[in-house]
C-alpha cells in the first residue's frame, strides 16, 4: 500500500519506518525540518521518501495521523482533498500541555476527526501503544503470540486496511466496533502511559536504569495487552502427550511459516483451508474455518471454496466441509 505519514514525531516516524520495512510504500510528512524527514526515509531502508502533507495524501491508500491535538487542524489544511481517504489516527486528545484529555464519555477524538474530515474514513488506532515498545514488538514478529491491539471505525473497508497495517507492525488486531468506542480507547491510552512513564518502575523500564532499558516496558506492555494467557489449541489437545509436537506447531508452523511475509494470513487460510478439503482432513476443518474467518476471510467466500472444489477433490468431500462451515458459520 501507499501510506502517507501525517506528523513524524515519535509514532509517526517509528510506525512509517516499521511500514516501509513491512513493504508498503512510505512518505514522512510534516517534522521540524526537512531534515528528519529525509532521515527517516533513508533509514527505513525500504522504498520511503520525505514530502509534503499534500504529497504524503496523494494517492495514498491509507493515512497515518500523529501529531498533537493542537496541530490537527494544521496538518489537515496542509493535506487537502481528503475525500475517500482512509485515515488511521493515533492522535489523542490532550491540552496543550499534556495532561489531561480535552473531551471525553459523550464524544472522542477520533469522532471529532471524523466531524472535520466528513468525506474520509476514520478509524482509531496505535492510540495505546507507547512508541518506546513499536520496534521491540516488531522484531519479534515471528513469535506465534502476539500483544493486542484495539482498533475501531465505521467503515468496514477502512477498518480492513487498519487491521492490515497492524497486522504488519506485528500485533493482533482487535476490532472493537464503531467509532465511538473511542471514548473508551482514548482514555485507556492513558492509562498505558500511566504504567508506562508513572507507574512504579516506569521511569526506569524508559531510561534504562532498571538495567534492562525498553525490553522491561516491552514485557509490561504485551502483560497488559494480551488478550488472553490461554495455551494454545495444540497445548490444550495434546501438551502432556507430545510436548514436542506442540512446540514444533507453535514455533515452528505458526510462529514462523505463517509470519512469513511472502503470503498474508488471510492467504495462507485460503490454501490450508483448500488443502483440508480436498484431502478431506475433516478433524483440522474446523480449526482453520474459524482462523480464516479471523484472518479476514468472509463466510460468502469459503462457501465459494468449498462449492468450487466440489468439481476438483469431489462431491463427499465438499458436503463434508460445507456441513462443517455450517457449523462453524452458526456460531461465529
Amino acid at each position: 500500500m501507499r501510506i502517507g505519514i501525517l506528523g513524524s514525531g515519535l509514532m509517526g516516524g517509528k510506525l512509517g519506518t516499521i511500514f516501509a520495512r513491512a513493504g508498503h510504500e512510505v512518505v514522512f510528512s510534516y517534522a521540524r525540518s526537512n531534515d528528519k524527514l529525509k532521515r527517516l526515509a533513508r533509514n527505513t531502508q525500504g522504498n520511503a521518501r520525505a514530502g509534503t502533507p499534500g504529497e504524503a495524501a496523494k494517492e495514498a491508500d491509507a493515512l497515518l495521523l500523529a501529531v498533537h491535538w493542537t496541530r490537527v487542524d494544521d496538518v489537515l489544511k496542509q493535506a487537502g482533498d481528503l475525500s475517500d481517504k482512509v485515515i488511521v489516527t493515533c492522535s489523542l486528545p490532550m491540552d496543550v500541555g499534556n495532561t489531561k484529555l480535552i473531551m471525553g464519555t459523550t464524544t472522542s477524538g477520533a469522532e471529532e476527526l471524523a466531524k472535520k474530515v466528513p468525506q474520509a474514513h476514520v478509524v482509531a488506532a496505535f492510540q495505546t501503544v507507547p512508541s518506546e515498545v513499536l520496534f521491540g514488538v516488531y522484531e519479534t514478529r515471528r513469535k506465534a503470540t502476539r500483544p493486542s491491539l484495539v482498533y475501531c471505525g465505521d467503515d468496514q473497508s477502512a477498518k480492513d486496511v487498519a487491521a492490515k497495517l497492524i497486522d504488519d507492525a506485528a500485533f493482533d488486531p482487535v476490532d472493537a466496533g464503531p467509532l465511538r468506542i473511542a471514548r473508551y480507547t482514548e482514555p485507556f491510552a492513558l492509562l498505558v502511559a500511566h504504567l508506562a512513564y508513572e507507574g512504579e518502575g516506569g521511569r526506569n523500564w524508559l531510561t534504562g536504569s532498571s538495567g534492562s532499558g525498553n525490553e522491561d516496558l516491552l514485557i509490561m506492555y504485551e502483560g497488559v495487552m494480551s488478550m488472553s494467557n490461554e495455551p494454545s489449541a495444540a497445548k490444550k489437545m495434546i501438551g502432556d502427550f507430545s510436548p514436542k509436537l506442540v512446540e514444533l506447531t507453535d514455533r515452528v508452523l505458526f510462529g514462523d511459516v505463517w509470519e512469513r511475509p511472502e503470503l498474508s494470513k488471510r492467504d495462507r487460510s485460503l490454501v490450508t483451508v483448500a488443502a483440508l478439503i480436498a484431502l478431506n482432513r475433516t478433524a483440522q476443518l474446523q480449526f482453520h474455518l474459524k482462523k480464516a474467518l479471523q484472518n479476514g476471510l468472509k463466510q460468502g467466500e469459503l462457501i465459494e471454496v468449498i462449492t468450487h472444489l466440489a468439481f476438483y477433490s469431489g462431491w463427499p468431500n465438499a458436503m463434508s466441509a460445507i456441513m462443517i462451515a455450517k457449523e462453524v458459520f452458526s456460531k461465529a
